[in-house]
């Protein structure tokens, strides 16, 4: 699984493919909704499921999204909120366990899981340490991380020896860092 994002220096995606309002500008007006993922990855090569973050697909669902996708394409998956925003990387490897075994069924389109963590999370290293050590060495984990507190040396140090990266964000909601802890970068453009 690593492998395979070797294979092209940049994905560029959106941050879900399933809007409404993108019918008739980006979708054409008479493409069926269930035809729009195929449609996207003909335009891009990667996307982030959003559905993830709200409720668990199936695994089914996982596998029908890797088949109507074109052969390059990559899915970053977010994470849970009940393991990023409830749990708060506590005492939720069964959770984690079950999106892993699900998401499993994108294949070799499987690319990096998104944790994206709640703006009023400070920083807590051993916390985060603790949750590294149950992640599997063999899939891509990227961190994004809304309050500015984790921004620090021993953070990049930590994610540097975990491989995982620092989601790199332009929202100017949140801190921006740029800094490369993985051997991958995820950057997301969320200005408008």
């Amino acid at each position: 699984m690593i492998q395979k994002m070797n294979n092209s220096l940049v994905y560029i995606g959106t941050s879900g493919w399933s809007y409404n309002h993108w019918t008739g500008k980006f979708y054409p007006a008479d493409l069926k909704n269930n035809k729009w993922l195929n449609y996207y990855s003909k335009e891009f090569n990667t996307v982030e499921v959003n559905s993830s973050f709200y409720h668990l697909p199936k695994l089914k669902t996982f596998v029908n999204w890797g088949k109507n996708t074109s052969g390059d394409f990559l899915f970053s998956v977010k994470v849970s909120r009940y393991i990023t925003h409830i749990k708060r990387l506590i005492g939720c490897q069964e959770a984690l366990d079950k999106l892993i075994t699900a998401a499993k069924g994108l294949g070799e389109k499987l690319g990096p899981f998104l944790f994206q963590l709640p703006p009023n999370l400070k920083e807590d290293k051993s916390r985060l340490k603790i949750f590294l050590e149950i992640l599997p060495k063999d899939y891509r984990f990227a961190f994004e991380f809304r309050d500015g507190s984790w921004f620090i040396k021993d953070i990049y140090d930590l994610l540097e020896e975990f491989n995982c990266a620092v989601v790199i964000s332009s929202s100017p909601k949140f801190p921006y860092r740029e800094k490369i802890t993985g051997d991958f970068l995820l950057y997301k453009n969320a200005r408008s």
